[in-house]
């Protein structure tokens, strides 16, 4: 289901997303996402809009390499930690 209009206003940035259907990809092949970067193109050059990025995934891509994203950020969150408990142990040791 479609979700309702939003008030758009000039000089904002926005998050736009397209998904497949029941989780189907939108593009089959590389000429379906080179047709869609043509339409963008058009789209933004006759409504003065600018694209500032654009990355076309499949539907079930994005949710993985989402999930990827946080846990690699959690890896790195907590190495610090760890790292920074090593630090204080060592620096009592050291004095």
């Amino acid at each position: 289901m479609a979700r309702p209009l939003r008030f758009v206003r000039a000089n904002r940035r926005y998050h736009v997303a397209a998904r497949g259907r029941e989780q189907e990809p939108i593009y089959r092949q590389d000429s379906d996402r080179a047709h869609f970067l043509e339409l963008l193109a058009e789209g933004a050059e006759r409504f003065d809009l600018r694209v500032r990025a654009c990355v076309l995934m499949d539907y079930a891509t994005v949710g993985q390499a989402v999930r990827r994203f946080g846990l690699r950020l959690e890896k790195a969150h907590n190495l610090r930690r760890q790292l920074s408990k090593i630090e204080k142990i060592l620096s009592n040791v050291e004095s």
